[in-house]
C-alpha cells in the first residue's frame, strides 16, 4: 500500500502541476495584457465562475469522487454517467446567475463568452475527477496538458498578436475544456444507466453534497465575496490588487490541491475499508512535506518582495506597491493548506458536517474582520481577514477531526451506508 500511495502521489503532484502551470501562465498573461480596470471585472467574474463551480463540485463531483472511490469498476462508470448528466442539468441555474453577476458589472455582453466557458471547464472537471476517483492520475495529464497548457498558449497568443480581450479569454476556456473533457470521457467509457439509476446515483450524491454545498456557500465569504465587497467598496482596481497579491502567493496550488485531492482520495478509500488510521498516518508525510516547500516559498516572498512583483509583474506594474503586503498573503496560504488538509480528510470520511462547520467558523471570522479592516486599508485588510479565517478552520478541524475518527459511524463502509432506506441527517453523522 505504500509503494502504491507513493506513486499515486507522484502523478497526483505532477497531473495538478500541469493544471496549476496552466492557469499560472494563463493569468500572467491576463495580467500583464488588460489594464487594471479589465482585470478587476475579469477577478469578479472568475471568483463567480469558482463559486458557481464548486456548488457543481460540491453536489455532484465531489460526492461521486467519494461514492466511486469505494466502488467496483463497472459502478463507479455509472456514477461517472450519472454526474456528467447532473452536471448538464445544473447548468440552466447557474448559467443565470453568471449573466447576472456580469450585468451588474455593466458587462451583460460577456455572458455569451462566460456560459460556455462555464459548461465545458464543469464537463472537464467532472470526466477529470472521475479519473481521479479511481487514482488514475497518470490518465489525466494528456487531457488536463491539452486544457490548462493549451489554454495557457491560446492566451500567450491572442496576447502577442495584441488580439487579448476578455470575450477572448472565455473562448480559450471554451475550447480547450471541452477538448479535454473528450479526451477524458473516452479514458473512462461511462456506462450506460437507466433512469432508475440515475436517480438512485442522484439520491446517493445529495445524502453527502448538500452539507459539501453548505460548506462553499458558506466559503463564499473567503473566496467570492472578498473581490465583489473590494470592487463595490472601491472599485474593480482594487479587487485587481487583491487577485494580483493572491496571484504570486498562489503560485503553491499545485501542492494544496494535488495533496488535498490526494487526502480525500485517500481517505475516502481508507474508510470503504475500515483503514482510517492506518491512511492517515501514511499521507501524513505528503502533507508535512507540502507545508515544508510552502514555508519556504512563504520565507522568500517575505525577504524579497519587491523582486518577487518585479519577476511576476515587470518593472513597471501598477500593482507594484502592495508588494510589501506579500509576507500577509503568505501566512494566510501557509494556513490555508493546512486547514485545507484537515477538511479533505473530514469530507473523505464523509464527516461533512464537520467539514461544513471548519468552514462556518472560517466565514465568519473572516467576515468579522474584513468589515472592520477593508474600508480603511482594503488590501491589507483582505489579508488580514485571511489570516482569521484560516486561523479558525485550522483551529475548529484540529478539533473535528480526532473525533470523527475515534467515532466509527461516520467513516463506515460506503457498501453499508447505501442501502436504500430512509436515513435522518443526524444518522448520516455528517
Amino acid at each position: 500500500m505504500a509503494e502504491s500511495l507513493k506513486s499515486h502521489r507522484v502523478f497526483a503532484v505532477v497531473d495538478q502541476g500541469v493544471v496549476s502551470l496552466g492557469n499560472f501562465a494563463t493569468n500572467l498573461a491576463i495580467i500583464r495584457n488588460l489594464a487594471p480596470g479589465d482585470f478587476g471585472i475579469y477577478a469578479a467574474l472568475w471568483s463567480m465562475m469558482l463559486l458557481l463551480n464548486t456548488l457543481q463540485s460540491s453536489l455532484v463531483v465531489h460526492p461521486m469522487l467519494v461514492i466511486a472511490a469505494g466502488s467496483p469498476g463497472e459502478r463507479a462508470r455509472k456514477y461517472f454517467t450519472a454526474g456528467l448528466g447532473a452536471t448538464a442539468a445544473l447548468i440552466v441555474p447557474l448559467a443565470a446567475v453568471g449573466a447576472a453577476a456580469a450585468a451588474v458589472l455593466h458587462s451583460a455582453r460577456l455572458a455569451l463568452w462566460i456560459i460556455p466557458a462555464l459548461l465545458a471547464w464543469q464537463l472537464q472537471e467532472g470526466t477529470r475527477r472521475a479519473l481521479t476517483s479511481q487514482e488514475r492520475y497518470r490518465d489525466c495529464l494528456l487531457g488536463d496538458s491539452v486544457s490548462y497548457l493549451g489554454q495557457a498558449a491560446s492566451v500567450f497568443l491572442l496576447a502577442s498578436a495584441g488580439m487579448l480581450s476578455l470575450p477572448a479569454v472565455f473562448a480559450c476556456i471554451t475550447a480547450t475544456s471541452l477538448l479535454a473533457g473528450l479526451v477524458q470521457a473516452f479514458q473512462i467509457r461511462p456506462a450506460a444507466i437507466s433512469l432508475r439509476e440515475f436517480a438512485d446515483c442522484i439520491r446517493e450524491f445529495w445524502k453527502i453534497g448538500h452539507w459539501i454545498a453548505n460548506l462553499n456557500i458558506v466559503a463564499t465569504v473567503t473566496t467570492v465575496a472578498m473581490p465583489w465587497y473590494l470592487t463595490l467598496l472601491r472599485g474593480p482596481v482594487a479587487a485587481a490588487g487583491f487577485q494580483a497579491l493572491l496571484y504570486v502567493t498562489g503560485i503553491v496550488q499545485p501542492l494544496v490541491t494535488g495533496i488535498g485531492s490526494l487526502v480525500a482520495v485517500s481517505t475516502a478509500r481508507a474508510a470503504a475499508t475500515g483503514e482510517i488510521r492506518t491512511s492517515l498516518r501514511e499521507i501524513s508525510r505528503p502533507v508535512l512535506l507540502g507545508a515544508g516547500a510552502i514555508s519556504v516559498y512563504g520565507i522568500l516572498l517575505s525577504l524579497f518582495p519587491s523582486t518577487a512583483f518585479t519577476v511576476f509583474f515587470r518593472s513597471r506594474s501598477p500593482y507594484a506597491d502592495l508588494a510589501p503586503l506579500l509576507p500577509i498573503f503568505a501566512v494566510a496560504g501557509l494556513l490555508l493548506y493546512l486547514s485545507q488538509m484537515l477538511a479533505e480528510a473530514l469530507v473523505g470520511m464523509r464527516a461533512t458536517r464537520s467539514a461544513f462547520l471548519c468552514q462556518l467558523s472560517a466565514s465568519i471570522a473572516c467576515a468579522v474582520v474584513a468589515i472592520i479592516a477593508v474600508p480603511a486599508r482594503p488590501a491589507w485588510g483582505a489579508g488580514i481577514a485571511l489570516i482569521a479565517a484560516n486561523v479558525a478552520r485550522l483551529i475548529a478541524g484540529s478539533v473535528l477531526l480526532p473525533r470523527a475518527v475515534n467515532a466509527p459511524e461516520t467513516w463506515r463502509p460506503i457498501e453499508e451506508s447505501m442501502v436504500e432506506e430512509p436515513v435522518a441527517v443526524d444518522e448520516l453523522a455528517l
